[in-house]
């Protein structure tokens, strides 16, 4: 977010911003209201409902494309999270919590 206000102004941030929030409320609205029509009990079975068969042509599939979607969110996740470390480590080494003066890249 830091990033985007420094390069669009805070006017246009905010707007998109905005718009991604009332996107976001209306889109879970109508998964909702899909799961309440369907009476699906979890995303996953919503979704399964949503696949005539599986890659075999027997029957639906259950749960794994949604599994394959959080596996593949939660890779990246954990990706991001280890570059952040990463870029930020060695000022969090420097600070005075620790106190050291002389970190390299490499010790870190």
């Amino acid at each position: 977010l830091p990033h985007m206000f420094s390069k669009v102004g805070l006017g246009l941030g905010l707007l998109l911003l905005t718009c991604g929030a009332v996107l976001a409320h209306i889109f879970l609205v109508i998964l909702m209201s899909c799961a309440r029509y369907t009476q699906s009990r979890s995303f996953a079975e919503l979704v399964s409902q949503l696949q005539e068969e599986n890659l075999d042509g027997h029957g639906p599939v259950r749960d794994l494309s949604v599994d394959v979607v959080i596996t593949l969110y939660g890779m990246a996740a954990v990706l991001i999270y280890m570059m952040l470390i990463g870029d930020f480590m060695s000022d969090i080494a420097r600070s005075p919590l620790f106190n050291l003066d002389e970190v390299s890249r490499q010790r870190v």
